[in-house]
């Protein structure tokens, strides 16, 4: 995380563990979060346009290794 997005470990690390509490016990992240960060996202590029979570959001992965 601190090398992607270039900043301190400890930055990234705080990022990290105040990020935990939000994701539900299978690894994702709740449908209101994702909501929620779908909405900064588009609001801070400065669009009205409206796009689903599915396009944004694949955790098929995830969902895949967790059956």
């Amino acid at each position: 995380m601190a090398k992607y997005m270039n900043v301190p470990y400890d930055t990234a690390a705080r990022s990290y563990d105040a990020s935990i509490p939000l994701f539900i016990p299978s690894g994702l992240i709740s449908e209101d979060f994702q909501d929620q960060v779908l909405d900064f996202q588009l609001k801070a590029i400065g669009t009205d346009k409206k796009v689903t979570r599915d396009r944004v959001f694949d955790f098929s992965i995830l969902k895949s290794l967790g059956q």
